[in-house]
C-alpha cells in the first residue's frame, strides 16, 4: 500500500456552503462586520475567499479569530498553511489550528493531530498526534476516525491493536470517507483484524472507487484482473485501470499498458502500451521501466532504439532482477563508450529519483 500522506487541507475549506450574495446582502454583512461582529467577519471572509480574494479574506478571518471565533481561527490556519493571501507559515498555521482545537472544533483537532504526526509547524510527536485524533474521533469526525485507525494499525502513539483499527475504519467508512473504505477493503483482502473475505473486500473497494479514489480503482482493477472473489472481468479491470491512470497513478498506468500489450480486456495496441509505459516509467515504476525497455528493444509501438532500451533496462534492473537478462543482451550490442555514457545518465536519473522519494 502506498504511504499515506497528509490530505490536502483544501478539502476542508468548505465548512458550509456559501451561495452568491446580492450586493445589498454584502453591504449589510459588511456593516455588521465593521461593527465588530465576529460571525459576520467570518462570513465575510468566506464570501471573499469564494471570490479568490484571499488577502482580504485573511484580514476578516483575522479580525474574527482574534475575538476567539473558532471557525475563523480554523480558516485562518488553512490560509497560512496554504500560503494564500500571505506567505506560507506552518508555525502560524499550527498556532491557529490549536486555538480552534482548544475550543473543541473537531476538524481543527484533526489538523492539530496531523501537524504533530507530520511535523508541520511543530515537532513530531506520536503521542500528541494520537491524543488529538482520539479527541476528534470521539466527536464523530470521519477523518479523525480514519487517522485514529491508522495509529492503532501501525502502533503509532499507541500500542498496536488491529481490532480497534478495523473498528475506526468502519466508522469512518460508514460516513463515506473513501480512504477508510479503501483501507477496510485491504483489511478484508489480507485478513487484517477480520476474517479474510474477498467479496466484502471488493464491496468496500467499489465504494471507494466510485468516489474516484485512484488507489481503490487500481486495487479493484487488480481484483477483477486476477479474479479475486470470483469476479474476474478483464474489461472491467481495464476500465478501472484507465480511471486510475488518468489521475496519474503510475502503477495503474503500468497495468493498463500490460493490458494493451497483451490484449487482456482490450485489443492489442503497442502504441498505447508504449506511451503508458513511458508515463509510468518516468514516475519511477520499475515494471514499467522494464516494459519500456522491451518496447525500445523490440520496436513495439516505437522505432527500435538500443541505447534507450539499455538505459531503461539499467534503471529497471536495480529493482527487477529479470531485467538484467535483457540489459546484458543489449549491452553486447553497444560499444564500451556507449555503455559508459548511458550508465552515467542512468545513475544520475536513479539518484535524483531516490532523493525525491
Amino acid at each position: 500500500m502506498e504511504k499515506m500522506v497528509c490530505l490536502s487541507i483544501l478539502l476542508f475549506i468548505c465548512i458550509c456552503a456559501i451561495n452568491a450574495m446580492e450586493q445589498s446582502e454584502i453591504d449589510s454583512l459588511l456593516a455588521t462586520a465593521e461593527a465588530g461582529d465576529s460571525e459576520a467577519q467570518y462570513e465575510l471572509g468566506l464570501e471573499l475567499y469564494s471570490e479568490n480574494d484571499f488577502e482580504h479574506a485573511l484580514q476578516w478571518f483575522l479580525k474574527s479569530a482574534e475575538q476567539g471565533y473558532p471557525y475563523a481561527q480554523l480558516q485562518l490556519g488553512i490560509l497560512y498553511e496554504k500560503g494564500k493571501g500571505c506567505f506560507r507559515d506552518d508555525a502560524e498555521a499550527f498556532n491557529w489550528f490549536l486555538k480552534a482545537a482548544q475550543q473543541n472544533l473537531p476538524r481543527a483537532q484533526w489538523l492539530v493531530g496531523d501537524c504533530y504526526k507530520h511535523g508541520i509547524g511543530v515537532e513530531k510527536n506520536p503521542n500528541m498526534a494520537f491524543a488529538w485524533f482520539r479527541n476528534a474521533a470521539m466527536k464523530g469526525d470521519m477523518l479523525s476516525e480514519y487517522s485514529l485507525a491508522d495509529c492503532y494499525l501501525n502502533g503509532y502513539g499507541v500500542e498496536e491493536n488491529v481490532s480497534f483499527a478495523v473498528k475506526y475504519y468502519q466508522q469512518s467508512a460508514k460516513k463515506g470517507y473513501d480512504y477508510a473504505q479503501l483501507k477496510l477493503g485491504v483489511c478484508y483482502l489480507l485478513g487484517t483484524g477480520v476474517i479474510k473475505d474477498t467479496l466484502i473486500a471488493v464491496h468496500y473497494l467499489a465504494e471507494s472507487a466510485e468516489q474516484k479514489n485512484p488507489n481503490a480503482q487500481l486495487l479493484l482493477g487488480k481484483c477483477y484482473y486476477n479474479g479475486f472473489g470470483n469476479v474476474q472481468n478483464y474489461a472491467k479491470s481495464v476500465e478501472l485501470f484507465s480511471d486510475s491512470a488518468e489521475q496519474g497513478n503510475p502503477e495503474a498506468q503500468m497495468y493498463l499498458a500490460n493490458c494493451y500489450f497483451c490484449g487482456n480486456g482490450v485489443a492489442v495496441d503497442y502504441d498505447i502500451a508504449f506511451h503508458l509505459y513511458k508515463k509510468s516509467a518516468e514516475q519511477g515504476n520499475a515494471k514499467a521501466q522494464w516494459g519500456l525497455g522491451l518496447c525500445y528493444y523490440r520496436g513495439y509501438g516505437v522505432v527500435q532504439n538500443l541505447r534507450k532500451a539499455y538505459y531503461w533496462f539499467l534503471i529497471a534492473s536495480v529493482e527487477i532482477g529479470d531485467a538484467k537478462r535483457e540489459r546484458d543482451e543489449v549491452a553486447k550490442q553497444l560499444t564500451p563508450k556507449q555503455r559508459d555514457d548511458i550508465q552515467q545518465r542512468a545513475t544520475i536519473w536513479y539518484e535524483e529519483h531516490q532523493t525525491n522519494e
